[in-house]
């Protein structure tokens, strides 16, 4: 029998980025809601470029004040069994949230090769958990 519980166990990649194609279903339909209702036509060239900003922008926020918060996790990962903790496995504080979400974007343009870096890992961390002291682990 394992000492590792199953609460502390690091979660598969495919359940990370089920997760985040969870969460970016939400922003999505969220900007684009939005988007309709202050420009009324979502095809326009205008609405197009709110929509991406907004969805670039909020979902950084988002995901920072999920993660930040006493469920320590979005609702994709909420839903995926997830959560986000420190490397000492404390709830994250708002500026640690900010700073791995910051740092995703970091590992999302070295063409995924920070998000990649999970296959790699014996902890299974992207690089924006190792910049920031923070892990994914199983609920």
């Amino acid at each position: 029998m394992s000492s590792i519980s199953p609460r502390n166990t690091y979660p598969a990649f495919w359940k990370r980025a089920l997760a985040d194609l969870i969460d970016a279903a939400i922003m999505s339909i969220f900007s684009n809601l939005f988007i309709y209702l202050i420009v009324g036509n979502v095809g326009s060239d205008i609405a197009q470029r709110g929509i991406a900003w907004m969805f670039t922008s909020g979902i950084f926020v988002y995901w920072a004040i999920w993660e930040s918060s006493a469920l320590q996790a979005s609702p994709g990962k909420w839903i995926m069994r997830l959560r986000i903790q420190s490397d000492t496995a404390q709830q994250t504080d708002a500026l640690q949230a900010i700073f791995r979400n910051a740092a995703k974007f970091v590992s999302i343009a070295a063409v995924f090769g920070g998000i990649l870096a999970i296959l790699l890992s014996p902890q299974r961390k992207a690089w924006h958990d190792g910049w920031s002291k923070t892990q994914v682990v199983n609920r």
